[in-house]
């Protein structure tokens, strides 16, 4: 309920009013605020306080700043400050600062308040540019109050006449020095006085007194104020009072000269200007300049022939009708707008529009002045195409991308940023690295220690940190980063690359390169890995056990160190052969006598296998005892081949006997059987 109620109250009051915290950012916005800018609450609540933006008076002065570095200062007061609003015009204003502090006296933020004096700022300008131009001209001028009092005199009748102000100002006109020492005079200047006061205009000749007695010849007049140009200016209070004006005679005609070569001079300034000048009274055109015809290719008499909307595009000939209009009634400040023109040809011409209410011949006008800028327009475009295209890089790549300045503030993130973490884009632009809940704290202490180095443009590897999940997941990052200018200020861009996967490939390396290291350590066979060269980088340990080194001395040896020179020769001739004839195939198994340390030898079953980048496994089997036993097996073959040649003859005359024994049986029987038959 209160903080409804401070709201209403903050929306309600005369002036703008904004509060700011201890950082600079602005908290809160009321509606005036708005109304003197042009901001709305939305654009600036949580940003840096646009005074920092829009004045450059602020962003060098910053009263805040100053404050919470001298936290027993004083505030400076109001002062008077230029700005430009959000529509691009240029406002003034009464700026004050009041600051809120806490139980300690630490400055916590501030309240500031604002006040528009534009319309103020443009009246007091107006009027030194007249009191200027009076103090420029011949012509003697002056203001009398109600009372016929002169209130106010330019510098001709007065220096030029040999006056001091005080001897003047604040005594009845007709009582100055001027006409005092002629008591005629006196009497009829005091009749045209009061002539002038009852709505008469007054003129006569005069011949004025100087300070040093002479006199001067001047035509006098005096009129009141309220003329019709007075009373075509919307917003001027009601004056009583008398206009006077004295022109000297003599110098009338050098006067009449002199206008004359002003207009000429004016004629011819607003005929070759390269601005496109023109005035309207809510209808066609009264005047157009040279460089109007020149821009739009009408002639000047058709464009006179033609309404001053008529010219623009079609779909926004409505609203330059009605800010001519408004202009034309007072409801409009000058102001600067852009707009596009239709050439005759047909052509589109963005101009860049000044315009302005005068009064001509007791009649409003409206007097403005057109600028091409097509030729920036097309660049603006081109711009914005440009960063739009460079916004979709920007957010469709891959890897995340940081922004930030000198200080850690973060000014941009690209979409993968907010993908990645769950986090929304609020919750990174404007909030410095150590603020943010998307890190870890050993990631912060790397990017404090990383950032100023990187801003200073130096070139260093890319470094980790982890990233910080809405959801609690931990993600580790490799940042590449380099210097960058970002709006005209040093910067550092931050490409933020998902290593996941690499970390995860990297541990599965490991985890593989570890059981490879314990498979070829515990390998039964003798393991060696020979480089081109054909030296040893590593060896296990049945290797060392089958030579009887140790593996540091197998380790940078060459393999045939371990091997008759023969037996290498023919091996390497095999290689040879290779190289020659790439066709050829080499043999993958040999059967090599392995020398050891102590000068014995053993028999080994080696197989090469070729492996990566040219490097050579050598597997190395004992195979000493087999070959013994296979020699054993070789002499107990031999004798058995013997015994069976022997047994297998035996065998054979046997069979030969009883085939004899038969044969005589068969015989035996036919003489038998011969007797018988004889008896």
């Amino acid at each position: 309920m209160l903080k409804s109620g401070t709201h209403y109250a903050l929306n309600h009051l005369p002036v703008a009013v904004f509060t700011v915290d201890a950082g600079g950012r602005i908290t809160s916005w009321n509606d005036i605020a708005t109304l003197i800018t042009g901001f709305e609450a939305e654009d600036v609540v949580g940003e840096l306080c646009i005074f920092l933006k829009i004045c450059p008076e602020c962003e060098k002065t910053c009263e805040l700043r100053r404050l919470i570095r001298e936290p027993a200062a004083e505030s400076a007061g109001d002062r008077e400050i230029k700005f430009i609003a959000k529509d691009g015009s240029e406002r003034w204003a009464l700026k004050s600062l009041r600051p809120l502090r806490g139980e300690g006296g630490n400055v916590l933020g501030a309240v500031e308040c604002i006040v528009d004096i534009t319309p103020l700022k443009r009246r007091e300008e107006e009027l030194y540019r007249h009191v200027r131009l009076l103090d420029s001209l011949c012509v003697y001028a002056g203001l009398l109050d109600a009372e016929g009092r002169l209130v106010f005199a330019n510098a001709p009748p007065v220096e030029g006449l040999g006056y001091a102000y005080h001897e003047v100002i604040g005594r009845r006109f007709w009582e100055c020095g001027w006409f005092a020492a002629d008591a005629g005079l006196a009497r009829r200047v005091k009749d045209g006085v009061m002539r002038a006061l009852h709505g008469e205009t007054v003129t006569f000749e005069a011949d004025v007194f100087a300070k040093d007695g002479s006199r001067v010849p001047i035509i006098l007049n005096m009129k009141p104020p309220r003329t019709a140009e007075i009373e075509a200016l919307k917003g001027v209070e009601k004056i009583e009072g008398v206009v006077v004006e004295g022109i000297l005679i003599r110098d009338l005609r050098a006067v009449r000269q002199r206008l004359r070569e002003v207009e000429e001079l004016y004629r011819v300034l607003a005929e070759k200007t390269p601005v496109g000048v023109y005035l309207h009274r809510g209808g066609r055109f009264e005047y157009v300049n040279e460089r109007c015809t020149e821009m739009l290719g009408y002639s000047r008499e058709e464009l006179l022939n033609m309404n001053f909307w008529e010219t623009s595009l079609e779909e926004e000939q409505d609203f330059v009708r009605e800010v001519g209009l408004k202009r034309l009634r007072g409801e409009l400040d000058a102001t600067y707008v852009e707009h596009r023109l239709v050439r005759k040809d047909g052509k589109v011409v963005w101009v860049g529009a000044y315009s302005q209410r005068v009064v001509l011949g007791g009649k409003p006008a409206v007097l403005g002045t057109i600028i091409d800028i097509t030729e920036r327009k097309e660049a603006e475009l081109a711009l914005k195409a440009s960063e739009e295209k460079f916004k979709s890089i920007f957010n469709s790549q891959i890897d995340g991308i940081v922004i930030s300045d000198e200080n850690g503030i973060l000014l941009d993130i690209n979409d993968r940023i907010v993908e990645v973490t769950g986090f929304g884009r609020e919750e990174f632009v404007g909030k410095s690295f150590w603020e943010l809940k998307a890190l870890t704290e050993e990631s912060k202490r790397k990017v404090a220690e990383m950032l100023p180095r990187r801003i200073r443009g130096e070139e260093f590897p890319p470094y980790e940190v982890e990233l910080v999940t809405k959801d609690g997941r931990i993600i580790p990052f490799e940042i590449h980063g380099s210097r960058i200018t970002y709006d005209g200020k040093p910067a550092a861009l931050a490409v933020f690359r998902d290593i996941s996967e690499r970390k995860s490939a990297e541990a599965a390396i490991r985890e593989a390169k570890e059981r490879y290291e314990t498979l070829f350590e515990e390998s039964p066979d003798g393991l060696a890995i020979v480089e081109p060269d054909n030296t040893i980088s590593m060896a296990n340990k049945e290797s060392a056990r089958m030579l009887g080194y140790s593996k540091e001395e197998i380790v940078g040896s060459p393999w045939m160190r371990f091997v008759p020179k023969e037996e290498a020769e023919r091996i390497l001739e095999h290689y040879r052969r290779k190289k020659r004839d790439p066709s050829y195939e080499p043999p993958t198994h040999y059967e090599v006598t392995l020398v050891r340390k102590d000068g014995s030898r053993l028999i080994a079953d080696m197989k090469i296998i070729q492996v990566f980048e040219g490097k050579t496994l050598l597997a190395l089997r004992d195979i000493t005892e087999r070959k013994k036993l296979e020699e054993e097996l070789k002499e107990r073959l031999e004798e058995l081949e013997k015994f069976y040649r022997v047994t297998v003859h035996r065998e054979l005359r046997m069979i030969e006997l009883k085939k004899r024994i038969k044969e005589l049986e068969e015989e035996l029987k036919l003489l038998k059987e011969g007797a018988e038959s004889t008896a």
